[in-house]
């Protein structure tokens, strides 16, 4: 298409320069230039009329569900859009042919290359390498790098290293600032402490599993752990309250993707305790003999001792009830003996006539 403009009072280079500098539409022109006749001839300006193609598509997860809010990028400039709520898109690009690059979090980014206008459909998988890139802090999820408390981020994979039942056991180590006391007890929960003892209470910080608070994870299976985050600031305290005084532990369990897989992990342990006086503690004679060493020092000379007797060396007794008395005694005759032990009556209590046989050996 060619515009032809007569010469008017000298005008005529000024409206076609603005004409061409302006974008004048080519209308289907295939050279898109701009031409004016003077004095019966025609001249033509070679600076050509840019021209956009427009490419439009929907994007969608694996599950056939829209996407809004992906970026849909002209790759190596910045020519961009973003899809809407139905995941439908639709960019205007200044060459026939290039590559749009398409990005979302969570998902792996998508290149697909086009030319000329038309029509893209893209499936974006999820990105499952990417959730540690973000930390949930009480009701929202924040990058790393845009993080201002105190948060610690634990890595699960090292968790599932350590062979324990236990969520807590396998925290030990893991986050900075968090200390995990044992009792040594088989199956017993251990303490957890957050940058250490706030109170002569409880210390024990509050858990957080996919929105529910709890006082205890004991029945959380390690390996259905996803995401964990320890919250150690007293920012927490401003979403959870005075519950988050002892720092708060927020856990993000795993959903179902994918193919059915089923696994199997046991775990088992023995305790042998070591036979013999390990400990080295006193048998009934040597205690007997400190016992007499005790009044001594204490300035005791006549020392009666109602089980070890009155000589210069304690005397094991053979009986500890009656208190003192010796083997062939009258008062440890046997037809003495009695005791109900399903007596109903309190007053039942003084008829009863107990025989206890020492220990002279002691226990190992």
């Amino acid at each position: 298409m060619k515009i032809y403009l007569q010469k008017r009072q000298g005008l005529v280079f000024g409206i076609v320069l603005l004409l061409v500098f302006m974008g004048l539409p080519a209308f289907g022109n295939p050279t898109n230039q701009v031409a004016f006749r003077a004095n019966g001839s025609e001249t033509f300006l070679s600076k050509p009329i840019p021209r956009e193609w427009q490419i439009t598509g929907v994007v969608t997860t694996p599950n056939g569900e829209p996407l809004s809010g992906v970026i849909v990028l002209l790759k190596d400039t910045t020519v961009g859009e973003v899809t809407d709520e139905n995941g439908r898109f639709s960019i205007n690009v200044p060459e026939n042919d290039g590559v749009l690059v398409f990005s979302f979090i969570g998902f792996h980014t998508v290149e697909r290359s086009f030319d000329g206008s038309g029509e893209i459909n893209v499936t974006m998988m999820e990105n499952i390498d990417d959730l540690d890139e973000f930390v949930v802090v009480g009701y929202a999820e924040q990058r790393k790098k845009d993080l201002t408390g105190a948060v610690s981020v634990v890595d699960v994979d090292k968790l599932n290293r350590q062979p324990s039942g236990l969520l807590t056991n396998q925290l030990q180590g893991q986050a900075a600032g968090v200390n995990v006391l044992g009792s040594g007890q088989p199956g017993q929960e251990p303490t957890v402490t957050i940058r250490g003892a706030n109170t002569f209470g409880n210390n024990n910080p509050l858990y957080v599993v996919d929105g529910v608070p709890l006082t205890s994870i004991t029945d959380v299976n390690p390996n259905d752990v996803e995401s964990m985050q320890v919250l150690k600031d007293a920012g927490a305290a401003s979403i959870y309250g005075a519950r988050a005084a002892n720092g708060v532990i927020i856990i993000t369990t795993k959903k179902g993707r994918g193919k059915v897989n089923i696994q199997y992990d046991a775990f088992y342990g023995m305790q042998v305790p070591v036979r013999g006086n390990v400990w080295n503690t006193l048998n009934p004679q040597e205690m007997a003999e400190l016992k007499f060493m005790a009044l001594r020092n204490s300035g005791v000379t006549d020392i009666n001792d109602s089980y070890y007797g009155s000589g210069p060396q304690p005397v094991l007794p053979d009986y500890l009830v009656p208190v003192g008395a010796s083997e062939g005694d009258p008062s440890v005759n046997p037809s003495l003996y009695n005791v109900n032990p399903h007596y109903t009556d309190p007053s039942d209590l003084g008829s009863f006539y107990r025989i206890v046989r020492a220990n002279k050996e002691g226990t190992n």
